[in-house]
């Protein structure tokens, strides 16, 4: 896959909001997207309801940058491994992210 997309990956490595995933959409496509559905679970849900999403790495660290008012530039500072979340919590006010945390399994199952 490196060979194959060469360009792409050093346009990315670069500033990745400058690129559009091979066959998928731009990075800032993607964040608005998670946002906006994010928005919409705040809205269908009442004060006070635990709601959980689940995503991929990459729509959820585009995602937290705009909550965040911050650049996709910053993206990879929300880098989320298996099983950790990240805590938004959402009212009449907006969002307030509560930061990311690890999840951590136990080896023995």
């Amino acid at each position: 896959a490196l060979q194959d997309y060469a360009n792409f990956f050093s346009h990315w490595r670069h500033d990745p909001t400058s690129v559009v995933l091979p066959g998928g959409e731009a990075f800032e496509t993607c964040a608005k997207r998670g946002l906006e559905f994010l928005t919409e679970l705040g809205q269908q849900h009442h004060a006070g309801s635990v709601v959980a999403a689940v995503s991929h790495q990459m729509l959820i660290a585009s995602t937290l940058c705009l909550l965040c008012g911050r650049s996709l530039k910053h993206w990879h500072e929300y880098r989320l491994g298996n099983t950790d979340y990240a805590w938004i919590h959402f009212d009449q006010s907006g969002f307030t992210f509560n930061g990311l945390h690890v999840a951590a399994l136990n080896s023995n199952g």
